[in-house]
C-alpha cells in the first residue's frame, strides 16, 4: 500500500533570505550499497554560479562537519529542480521516466552524500549554513525525521515522510508502497464490475462513484455489452487508494452497507468500498450491495433422493455429507416417511457448487464413485458426486453409488424413453412427463456443467395415458 507519513519537522532552521536555493529531499532509498542516496534541491531564483554553495552531513548527532561537497561552476535557472547523486546509473534505473525531470544532475565525485536515515543534512551558502533538516546534535534514529530506507521531502514548507524501511526490496518507484512525492506514479487501469443478475428493481444504466471522481453521480457510466447482467468499466487512477460505490441512474439508487465489510471502509458516517492498488487491475465481479459474487451469496434449498431399494448391506439412516458441512457423518440425516425406499434430505447451501456423497449411520458405510461418471468430480484422488446450483432444486433419485435410477420393476405399461442432450450449462436444465391432470410422473434434471453428455431416463406410464414432456432451462435463453 503506498502512503505518505506527515510530520512537521520542529529541527529546521529557516531559509536565509538572500538564499536562491532550497532543500526539497533527502534520500536513503533501500538500493543496494550506497546507490540510493541523494540530496534534492530546488533553485528558488536564478543562480549564476551553483558552486557558492555546498552540501554537509551531519553523522550520527555529532554535529556539524562543515562544507563537504560543494556543486559544480553551473548556472541554473529559477524552478530548476537538482539532484546530487551517490550512483546516477541506479537512481536512473529507479525513477524510470521521472528521472528527466530532474533538470541537474549532479554525481558526488568524493562519497560526501553518506547520510544513513538517521542524519540530518546542511545546506550551506560559502561557509554560512541557510538550511538544516533534521538536528546535527542528535542521532535521527527514532526521531520524527528519521528517513532510513526511505525518503524525506518538502511539501508547502513542512517535511513529509515515506516510513522508515519502506524502499526495502523495492527496484523502481512506481512499484514502490511508498513512491517519491516529486514523482507521481502514472494512472493505473482499474477495471470495475458489477453483477447485477440479482438485482430486483428496474434501472437504465449503472455507474461508479467515489473519491477518484468527486461522486459526481453521472461521469463514469458503466456497460453490459454482451448482456450477461455483469456491468463493467475501465478507469485511469492517479491515487493508490479510493472510497467508491456503485450506483443506478446517476443518484437514482446507490448501494448501501453496513460498516465493518471485508470490502469497505466507513469515514465520517458513510460505509463505502474501498480500494488499494498498485498499478492495472482488473478487480473481481462482485454483486450489488455485496463484497463477495452473486454465486458465493447464493443459497439454494437443494433437497436430495437417494433410492436404497437395491442396497444388500444392512443399515439404519442415510446421509448427506460434503463441502457444506464439512463432511459432517451426522449433520444432514436423510428420511423415508412414506416407505417407499427412497430417502430424502433438502439442506441449504451456500455457493455455486458442492461436492459431496451418500453415506449410511453416520460413515459406517459410504458410496464408492467412478470417476468420470457424469455426475463426478475427482479432487486429489476422492472421486463424489457434484452439483452446480443456481436455486432451489429437487434432484432426481438416484441408486446407491450411482449416478443413475435404480433398475425398476417389469413395467406392465408403457414404457417411455426420454434422452435428454444438454449443453455447456446442464445445471440449467430440468424436465417434467406429467400426465393429464398434471400430475408427475416422472422428472430429470439438473445435470453437469461444461459437460455435453446425453442421458437417457426410461419412465413406465400406465397403457393409454396422454403424458406431456415439458423441458425447462432456468436461466431462459432457450
Amino acid at each position: 500500500m503506498k502512503k505518505f507519513l506527515l510530520f512537521v519537522m520542529s529541527a529546521v532552521v529557516s531559509t536565509a533570505s538572500f538564499a536562491q536555493l532550497e532543500l526539497t529531499g533527502v534520500l536513503d532509498l533501500g538500493l543496494s550499497g550506497n546507490s540510493g542516496k541523494a540530496v534534492h534541491l530546488t533553485a528558488t531564483a536564478a543562480i549564476a554560479d551553483l558552486s557558492t554553495y555546498g552540501i554537509g552531513v551531519a553523522n550520527n548527532g555529532g554535529g556539524t562537519d562543515g562544507v563537504e561537497y560543494v556543486f559544480p561552476a553551473v548556472a541554473a535557472a529559477s524552478g530548476d529542480e537538482i539532484l546530487v547523486v551517490r550512483d546516477s546509473l541506479a537512481l536512473a534505473s529507479y525513477f524510470g521516466t521521472c528521472w528527466s525531470s530532474f533538470d541537474h544532475v549532479f554525481v558526488d565525485p568524493g562519497s560526501n552524500i553518506s547520510q544513513n536515515g538517521d542524519d540530518a543534512i546542511e545546506l550551506f551558502l560559502g561557509t554560512a549554513v541557510i538550511e538544516t533538516f533534521g538536528d546535527i546534535n542528535v542521532d535521527g534514529t527514532g526521531q520524527p525525521w528519521e528517513y532510513m530506507d526511505s525518503w524525506a521531502y518538502k511539501v508547502s514548507g513542512n517535511w513529509t515522510y515515506g516510513g522508515v524501511d519502506c524502499t526495502d526490496n523495492t527496484l523502481f518507484n512506481d512499484s514502490s508502497s511508498c513512491p517519491y512525492p516529486f514523482c507521481p506514479l502514472p494512472p493505473a487501469n482499474i477495471t470495475f464490475q458489477v453483477d447485477m443478475s440479482t438485482y430486483t428493481g428496474t434501472f437504465g444504466a449503472a455507474y461508479v462513484n467515489g473519491t477518484f471522481n468527486n461522486w459526481c453521480g453521472t461521469c463514469n457510466p458503466m456497460t453490459d455489452a454482451n448482456n450477461d447482467g455483469i456491468w463493467e468499466v475501465t478507469l485511469p487512477l492517479t491515487q493508490d487508494s479510493i472510497e467508491y460505490k456503485f450506483t443506478l441512474d446517476g443518484w437514482t439508487v446507490d448501494e448501501i452497507f453496513v460498516p465493518g465489510g471485508s470490502c469497505t471502509q466507513t469515514t465520517g458516517g458513510f460505509t463505502n468500498r474501498f480500494l488499494v492498488h498498485n498499478g492495472d487491475a482488473t478487480l473481481p465481479v462482485v454483486c450489488w450491495a455485496s463484497c463477495t459474487s452473486c454465486a458465493a451469496t447464493l443459497v439454494s434449498d437443494v433437497t436430495f433422493q437417494l433410492d436404497m431399494s437395491t442396497y444388500t448391506g444392512a443399515f439404519t439412516t442415510p446421509y448427506v455429507s460434503g463441502t457444506f458441512n464439512n463432511w459432517s457423518g451426522g449433520a444432514n440425516p436423510m428420511s423415508d416417511t412414506d416407505g417407499d425406499g427412497i430417502w430424502e434430505a433438502t439442506i441449504s447451501i451456500t455457493g455455486p457448487s458442492a461436492e459431496y456423497k451418500f453415506q449410511v449411520d453416520q460413515w459406517a458405510a459410504d458410496e464408492s464413485l467412478t470417476p468420470g461418471d457424469f455426475c463426478t468430480l475427482t479432487t486429489s484422488g476422492f472421486t463424489n458426486r457434484f452439483i452446480s446450483l443456481s436455486g432451489n432444486v429437487t434432484l432426481p433419485a438416484v441408486c446407491w453409488a450411482s449416478c443413475a435410477a435404480c433398475p425398476s420393476a417389469v413395467c406392465t405399461g408403457e414404457e417411455v424413453v426420454i434422452s435428454v442432450t444438454t449443453d455447456s450449462y446442464g445445471s440449467e436444465t430440468t424436465w417434467a412427463l406429467t400426465d393429464a391432470a398434471g400430475t408427475v410422473l416422472a422428472s430429470g434434471g439438473p445435470y453437469a456443467d461444461f459437460t455435453i453428455a446425453t442421458y437417457n431416463d426410461t419412465v413406465c406410464v400406465p397403457t393409454g395415458t396422454v403424458v406431456d414432456f415439458v423441458i425447462y432451462d432456468s436461466y431462459g435463453d432457450g
